[in-house]
C-alpha cells in the first residue's frame, strides 16, 4: 500500500466490507482482466457470492482461482479540494466452488439476507 498512513486494521477492513452495498470482484480469464460487481456475504472470514454453474465467473475461477475483491462503504466528493474521501477495503484470496450441499445452502440463505 502506497499510503500506509491510511491503512486500517483487519477489524476495520471487515467493518468497511460489512457496510458496503456491493463489491467488485476482479479475476483473470486467459490472462485477460475480468471484473464484475456483485453481492457478497460473509460467514466469519469466508466470503460467498453466487454464480451460475457455467459462465464467466466460474470459468475464470476454475482457470485461475486468484481473486481480488474491492468494497467501498462511504464516499464523499469534495470538489473544492479536488479529492474524494471514501472508506474501502481490498481483499485478496483464492476462490473455490462450494461443492458441499449443506454449506451451499447456508451460503445462499446468507446471501438472501444480505
Amino acid at each position: 500500500m502506497r499510503r500506509t498512513d491510511r491503512e486500517t486494521t483487519r477489524e476495520e477492513a471487515w467493518r468497511i466490507f460489512d457496510q458496503s452495498a456491493y463489491s467488485v470482484l476482479s479475476m483473470s480469464i486467459r490472462d485477460i482482466p475480468y471484473a464484475t460487481a456483485l453481492s457478497v456475504t460473509r460467514m466469519d472470514e469466508t466470503l460467498y457470492f453466487h454464480c451460475a454453474r457455467d459462465g464467466e465467473k466460474i470459468k475464470a475461477m476454475r482457470e485461475n482461482p486468484n481473486v481480488c475483491l474491492h468494497s467501498v462503504a462511504h464516499m464523499k466528493n469534495c470538489a473544492e479540494s479536488f479529492t474524494v474521501y471514501y472508506a474501502s477495503c481490498t481483499i485478496r484470496g483464492i476462490a473455490q466452488e462450494v461443492v458441499d450441499e449443506a454449506e451451499r445452502h447456508r451460503a445462499l440463505l446468507a446471501l438472501c439476507r444480505t
